[in-house]
């Protein structure tokens, strides 16, 4: 059986995720970064959360 977004979050009463954000050594941020940030705004849109 596979859930949505919506069903995983009611069922297991998720409020909160919290997401890295890597960084390279010097603090800047790269390809994986924006991916994550991307990654974010679709969890806020799918998912009524707070994603931090």
């Amino acid at each position: 059986m596979c859930l949505s977004y919506q069903e995983y979050q009611k069922r297991n009463n998720i409020h909160t995720i919290v997401l890295g954000l890597p960084k390279h050594m010097n603090g800047d941020l790269g390809e994986r970064a924006q991916i994550s940030i991307d990654f974010k705004e679709r969890l806020e849109k799918m998912m009524d959360v707070e994603v931090i």
